[in-house]
């Protein structure tokens, strides 16, 4: 069984393709589907949960608290739209607190944001907190490398985008194939030397 997590666009056909192929899925709710987003906030508002778990990181002066809620969307008191509870099972929320300490103003700045997801399968509120709490850790560290070191954010390039996004997953693979530990400063000796970057690359030519 495969889990699919992203998508371009949260909809009940990406639902049904995902059946059709013998997988589950695990998919955020955002706000490009605000009906939807709206429906989930008004059952996790009406309804208890059917189970939670909780967990507390401390690390580094920050402190995370993540809490899962899970709600059965087959239940017949559950108020999701009859078209989405076809193909989803469990309806979670996450809340995460985030403390964050100040060190010139000495306190600790806290924020907290909270999500939801539709899933095809039933699992205890501690699976799926672990599950996204992963899920989540593997997409900021992918996303902290492009838009950070390799500057995705603040491209200028306006026409056909896609190929430059194609050809930097291509070399981000292929550095970490190469088991790169620092993608940033593997880049800038890369930068210096073609022949060496030649060597160390043969294996895809």
């Amino acid at each position: 069984m495969h889990i699919h997590w992203r998508c371009n666009a949260l909809s009940k056909k990406t639902f049904k393709i995902i059946k059709n192929t013998s997988n589950e899925a695990i998919l955020q709710v955002k706000e490009n589907q605000k009906y939807l987003l709206k429906n989930c906030q008004q059952i996790t508002e009406t309804l208890k949960p059917s189970d939670t778990c909780s967990s507390k990181e401390k690390a580094h002066g920050r402190i995370e608290h993540r809490k899962s809620e899970i709600y059965n969307a087959l239940d017949p008191e559950c108020p999701l739209d009859g078209e989405w509870q076809k193909y989803v099972k469990t309806i979670i929320k996450v809340t995460r607190k985030r403390s964050v300490f100040d060190t010139r103003k000495k306190e600790y700045k806290t924020s907290e944001e909270i999500s939801f997801y539709l899933s095809t399968i039933n699992a205890s509120a501690k699976v799926f907190l672990c599950a996204i709490r992963a899920h989540w850790g593997i997409e900021n560290i992918n996303h902290h490398v492009r838009d950070e070191t390799m500057q995705e954010d603040k491209s200028r390039i306006r026409k056909n985008p896609q190929n430059m996004a194609k050809l930097k997953s291509f070399s981000l693979n292929i550095m970490r194939k190469t088991n790169s530990t620092n993608i940033k400063n593997d880049m800038f000796r890369n930068s210096l030397n073609i022949h060496k970057l030649n060597k160390k690359y043969a294996f895809i030519f």
